[in-house]
């Protein structure tokens, strides 16, 4: 029973920095709509992950993936870029979870 509440846990320690990573863009986009995203953001996610079941791996490798290019585009202070990052971001989860 103990290792079924540790494999609950798991996808919740993944989504812990991910999560704080997610609510600090949409802190610094400073746009009312997406902050009231986090709360709506914060539940969805470990729902994605369960949705992702036998995917973990994929989940873990998306943010070092694409985490470095969203902040490279918001340092660069350039638009196109971070809609781009983004865009492919949001790509790459969905074609895991769905």
């Amino acid at each position: 029973a103990g290792s079924g509440r540790a494999e609950q846990r798991q996808p919740l320690r993944l989504a812990g920095p991910d999560l704080r990573f997610h609510h600090a863009i949409v802190r610094a986009t400073h746009n009312d709509f997406f902050c009231q995203l986090i709360p709506l953001i914060s539940r969805a996610f470990p729902v994605g992950l369960a949705m992702a079941e036998g995917s973990e791996r994929t989940l873990r490798e998306i943010p070092k993936q694409d985490n470095p290019d969203i902040c490279q585009a918001f340092a660069s202070h350039d638009p196109d870029f971070a809609e781009m990052a983004m865009s492919l971001h949001i790509k790459h989860v969905m074609q895991t979870v769905l």
